[in-house]
């Protein structure tokens, strides 16, 4: 399993609140900055779905299990789960979903979680949307 967290940094951006935004949803020290063609990118990765432990607790408290669980599993391409989240409400340690052009002005918090089949997929949505 492979798991990229990735936002970019717009010029009005401030890059530390991009920064607390990405870590209110994910548990990682480790975020880099990709600068390419003038466009700034943070960007972190993990191997295990720990990785996304604080995503899993907001929507627990937020009582949105089954509203994610339908959007995850539309998210599904081939072996690769791609959903965004909007980054203002991450910057407030809230999960809003999002769609990725137009509904988050300053643009989404993009997971991509790449596995090796389906029932590694399913149980990866399991886990963040179970009880």
């Amino acid at each position: 399993m492979k798991i990229i967290i990735k936002s970019e940094v717009k010029p009005t951006e401030d890059e530390e609140k991009v920064r607390k935004a990405i870590l209110n949803i994910i548990n990682s020290e480790t975020i880099k900055l990709i600068e390419e063609n003038g466009v700034k990118t943070l960007i972190a990765e993990g191997d295990n779905i720990e990785v996304l432990s604080k995503l899993r607790e907001t929507l627990r408290r937020r009582r949105i299990l089954t509203t994610a669980k339908a959007i995850l599993k539309r998210s599904i391409m081939e072996n690769k789960i791609t959903f965004y989240l909007n980054k203002q409400a991450a910057y407030m340690g809230q999960v809003s979903f999002c769609e990725k052009d137009g509904e988050s002005p300053l643009g989404p918090i993009t997971i991509e979680i790449t596995c090796n089949n389906i029932d590694e997929i399913n149980e990866a949505i399991n886990w963040l949307t179970s009880e």
